[in-house]
């Protein structure tokens, strides 16, 4: 039997330097339990990152 959703965690990263970010694509995302992180915000996100080799 194939697995329909892979046991993976996804995140998104959004470069909102020079555009907004829009709602519908916030909504979109968190529909699906699925983290945005603002790219203007990353020194308060990086460091709960993890380096998988």
């Amino acid at each position: 039997m194939r697995e329909s959703q892979p046991n993976t965690d996804f995140a998104v990263i959004a470069n909102n330097i020079n555009h907004t970010v829009s709602s519908d694509f916030k909504s979109a995302f968190k529909n699906y339990d699925v983290p945005i992180y603002l790219w203007s915000e990353r020194e308060d996100w990086l460091s709960s990152f993890q380096v998988v080799i």
